[in-house]
Protein backbone atom coordinates (compact mmCIF):
# COMPACT_ATOMS: atom_id res chain seq x y z
CA UNK A 1 0.00 0.00 0.00
CA UNK A 2 1.08 3.18 -0.87
CA UNK A 3 1.78 5.94 1.70
CA UNK A 4 -0.44 8.56 -0.02
CA UNK A 5 -3.35 5.14 0.19
CA UNK A 6 -2.01 4.76 3.73
CA UNK A 7 -2.85 8.32 4.82
CA UNK A 8 -6.27 8.48 3.30
CA UNK A 9 -7.15 5.74 4.77
CA UNK A 10 -6.61 6.89 8.29
CA UNK A 11 -8.06 10.02 7.92
CA UNK A 12 -10.97 8.25 7.28
CA UNK A 13 -11.34 5.94 10.04
CA UNK A 14 -9.94 8.29 12.36
CA UNK A 15 -12.42 10.93 11.05
CA UNK A 16 -9.96 13.93 10.76
CA UNK A 17 -12.03 16.13 8.56
CA UNK A 18 -15.05 16.05 10.76
CA UNK A 19 -12.79 16.51 14.27
CA UNK A 20 -11.02 19.30 12.58
CA UNK A 21 -14.39 20.73 11.93
CA UNK A 22 -15.69 20.41 15.32
CA UNK A 23 -12.12 22.10 16.37
CA UNK A 24 -13.07 25.17 14.03
CA UNK A 25 -16.68 25.41 14.97
CA UNK A 26 -15.18 25.19 19.09
CA UNK A 27 -12.66 27.87 18.28
CA UNK A 28 -15.29 30.03 16.11
CA UNK A 29 -17.55 29.90 18.85
CA UNK A 30 -15.22 30.98 21.91
CA UNK A 31 -13.97 33.91 19.40
CA UNK A 32 -17.78 35.29 18.75
CA UNK A 33 -18.24 34.70 22.40
CA UNK A 34 -14.89 36.91 23.32
CA UNK A 35 -16.40 39.91 20.69
CA UNK A 36 -19.62 39.85 22.35
CA UNK A 37 -18.33 40.28 25.74
CA UNK A 38 -15.85 42.92 24.37
CA UNK A 39 -18.23 44.92 22.97
CA UNK A 40 -20.92 44.71 25.67
CA UNK A 41 -17.83 45.98 27.68
CA UNK A 42 -17.08 48.94 25.64
CA UNK A 43 -20.69 50.04 25.18
CA UNK A 44 -20.97 49.75 29.51
CA UNK A 45 -17.57 51.82 29.56
CA UNK A 46 -19.31 54.37 27.14
CA UNK A 47 -22.20 54.52 28.28
CA UNK A 48 -21.11 55.40 32.02
CA UNK A 49 -19.14 58.39 30.08
CA UNK A 50 -21.68 59.45 28.60
CA UNK A 51 -23.85 59.75 32.08
CA UNK A 52 -20.63 61.58 33.37
CA UNK A 53 -20.64 63.79 29.95
CA UNK A 54 -24.45 64.42 30.42
CA UNK A 55 -24.18 64.98 34.76
CA UNK A 56 -21.74 67.94 34.36
CA UNK A 57 -23.09 69.20 31.00
CA UNK A 58 -26.39 70.14 33.18
CA UNK A 59 -25.32 71.19 35.96
CA UNK A 60 -23.07 73.46 33.68
CA UNK A 61 -26.28 74.56 32.06
CA UNK A 62 -27.82 75.14 35.41
CA UNK A 63 -24.91 77.69 36.94
CA UNK A 64 -24.12 79.37 33.35
CA UNK A 65 -25.27 82.23 32.34
CA UNK A 66 -26.32 81.85 28.60
CA UNK A 67 -23.24 83.43 26.79
CA UNK A 68 -21.22 80.92 28.45
CA UNK A 69 -23.46 77.84 28.37
CA UNK A 70 -22.56 77.06 24.55
CA UNK A 71 -20.09 74.26 25.93
CA UNK A 72 -22.63 72.60 27.69
CA UNK A 73 -24.98 72.97 24.89
CA UNK A 74 -22.67 71.38 22.66
CA UNK A 75 -21.72 68.53 25.25
CA UNK A 76 -25.13 67.54 25.77
CA UNK A 77 -25.61 67.79 21.85
CA UNK A 78 -22.93 65.24 21.27
CA UNK A 79 -23.93 62.90 24.13
CA UNK A 80 -27.16 62.36 22.50
CA UNK A 81 -25.96 62.03 19.27
CA UNK A 82 -23.61 59.40 21.01
CA UNK A 83 -26.44 57.55 22.95
CA UNK A 84 -28.58 57.11 19.67
CA UNK A 85 -26.09 55.58 18.36
CA UNK A 86 -25.12 53.27 21.11
CA UNK A 87 -28.62 52.02 20.76
CA UNK A 88 -28.47 51.88 17.31
CA UNK A 89 -30.95 54.85 16.30
CA UNK A 90 -30.23 56.95 13.81
CA UNK A 91 -28.38 60.63 14.00
CA UNK A 92 -29.98 63.15 12.36
CA UNK A 93 -29.48 62.41 8.56
CA UNK A 94 -28.45 58.92 9.23
CA UNK A 95 -25.66 57.46 10.74
CA UNK A 96 -23.45 60.52 9.93
CA UNK A 97 -22.37 62.36 13.67
CA UNK A 98 -21.23 65.81 13.37
CA UNK A 99 -19.61 65.82 16.26
CA UNK A 100 -18.36 69.78 15.93
CA UNK A 101 -21.85 71.94 16.10
CA UNK A 102 -21.98 75.10 13.90
CA UNK A 103 -24.64 77.04 13.40
CA UNK A 104 -26.32 77.10 10.14
CA UNK A 105 -26.36 81.74 10.13
CA UNK A 106 -23.85 83.42 12.06
CA UNK A 107 -20.24 83.37 12.53
CA UNK A 108 -18.34 80.10 13.29
CA UNK A 109 -18.30 78.69 17.19
CA UNK A 110 -15.06 80.17 18.70
CA UNK A 111 -13.13 79.02 21.20
CA UNK A 112 -14.68 78.42 24.74
CA UNK A 113 -12.40 82.15 25.96
CA UNK A 114 -14.48 84.05 23.48
CA UNK A 115 -17.94 82.88 23.76
CA UNK A 116 -18.92 86.20 25.25
CA UNK A 117 -18.24 88.29 22.09
CA UNK A 118 -19.71 84.88 20.12
CA UNK A 119 -22.98 85.25 21.10
CA UNK A 120 -22.89 89.08 21.10
CA UNK A 121 -22.56 88.26 17.30
CA UNK A 122 -25.15 86.07 17.13
CA UNK A 123 -27.55 87.83 19.18
CA UNK A 124 -26.87 90.90 16.49
CA UNK A 125 -27.49 88.69 13.28
CA UNK A 126 -30.64 87.40 14.92
CA UNK A 127 -31.72 91.02 15.20
CA UNK A 128 -31.01 91.83 11.43
CA UNK A 129 -32.89 89.02 10.63
CA UNK A 130 -36.00 90.00 12.21
CA UNK A 131 -35.72 87.18 14.82
CA UNK A 132 -35.54 88.61 17.55
CA UNK A 133 -36.99 92.33 18.68
CA UNK A 134 -34.23 94.65 18.46
CA UNK A 135 -33.40 96.54 22.04
CA UNK A 136 -33.86 100.59 23.13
Amino acid sequence: MSQKRAILKRATSEQWQRRIEEREAKVRSAVEHRVEETVAELRARHAKILKAITGKAVEALKQLPLTSAMDAVRALDIVLKQERLLHGEPVADGVRVNVAVQPTVGPPVPAAGDLGDYMQRLMEIAQQQGLIPTTG
